[in-house]
C-alpha cells in the first residue's frame, strides 16, 4: 500500500460500514509500531498527567512499566485499552458502539499519543488496523451449513481425498496483512483467544473473520501524516472485511 503525502483519505467519521447488519460480536484494533523511542522512559510522568485528563471518562484507570503505559475501564484485566509505549500505540475496543465512533475515538486517541510522542516518533514501521468479528447471515445456519460454506467458497477441494470434513479454515497473507475465515462456535478457544469477554454477545454459531490490514515505513513529519495512513488502513480493512462476508454468502436473501 502506497501512502503519499498529500493523498486523500475518508474521514474516519463518516466512513460506511457495509457489514454492521451480519457483525454480531467486534473487537476494533489499531496499532502503530515504531523504533524504540529513548524519551518514553523519561516523560511517562508527562504521558499519565496529561493523556489521563483527557480520557478519564472513557479511560479512569492507568498503570504503568518499564516499557508502557496503559488506560484501562478497569484497574485488573481492562477489556479496552489505551497503549501508550516506548515502541508501539495501541488502541482496542470490543464491541464498540459503531464502526464510525470507533474510527473517530481512534483518530483521536491517536493524536493524544502523537501530541505526547511525536518529536520522538521519525517513522512509523507499521501502521495495522484488525478488526476480529463473529458475523451471521439472513438466513438461520447451523455451525455445519457455516463450515460447509467455507469450504466452497474459500477452498477448491482435492477431489480424490474420501474423507468427511467437520471444520475448516481459510488463512490468506497478502502484502498488507492477512485474513482468516472459519466457522465458530460458543465456547471455542479461538473465541478465547480473540476476546476479553468471549461469551458477551456471542451468538450460538456463526462465521469468525479476522481481518488485519497494515501499512509500512510511513515518514512523520506531522501528526496528519499518520491519521492519513490510519485512514487508508482502515478503509482497506473495511473493504476486506466486506468481500469476505459476501463472498461467504451472508449478505444474500
Amino acid at each position: 500500500m502506497q501512502i503519499t503525502e498529500g493523498s486523500a483519505a475518508v474521514p474516519a467519521n463518516v466512513v460506511v460500514d457495509g457489514v454492521k447488519g451480519t457483525r454480531r460480536k467486534a473487537r476494533f484494533i489499531v496499532e502503530v509500531r515504531y523504533e524504540i523511542a529513548p524519551r518514553f522512559f523519561d516523560i511517562r510522568g508527562n504521558i499519565i498527567a496529561t493523556t489521563h485528563q483527557a480520557i478519564k471518562d472513557q479511560f479512569p484507570h492507568w498503570q504503568s512499566d518499564q516499557g508502557a503505559v496503559l488506560f484501562g475501564e478497569s484497574a485488573q484485566d481492562p477489556v479496552n485499552q489505551f497503549h501508550i509505549g516506548s515502541d508501539r500505540i495501541a488502541f482496542r475496543i470490543e464491541d464498540a458502539e459503531s464502526v464510525p465512533v470507533w474510527a473517530s475515538d481512534a483518530d483521536r486517541y491517536l493524536g493524544l499519543a502523537l501530541d505526547v510522542l511525536g518529536k520522538e516518533i521519525r517513522t512509523v514501521s507499521r501502521l495495522g488496523v484488525r478488526f476480529i468479528g463473529v458475523h451471521v447471515g439472513r438466513r438461520t445456519a447451523t455451525f455445519e451449513q457455516y463450515a460447509q460454506s467455507v469450504r466452497e467458497r474459500f477452498h477448491k477441494l482435492p477431489p480424490d481425498i474420501d474423507v468427511d470434513y467437520v471444520d475448516s479454515m481459510a488463512h490468506l497473507v497478502h502484502k498488507n496483512g492477512q485474513y482468516r475465515v472459519g466457522p465458530v462456535r460458543r465456547g471455542e478457544q479461538w473465541l478465547r483467544a480473540a476476546f476479553r469477554r468471549p461469551d458477551a454477545g456471542t451468538p450460538g454459531v456463526g462465521l469468525g473473520i479476522d481481518v488485519d490490514c497494515c501499512a509500512f515505513e510511513i515518514r512523520h513529519k506531522m501528526h496528519a501524516d499518520v491519521l492519513r495512513a490510519f485512514r487508508h488502513v482502515l478503509e482497506l480493512t473495511l473493504t476486506t472485511e466486506e468481500a469476505l462476508v459476501r463472498q461467504a454468502g451472508l449478505l444474500d436473501d
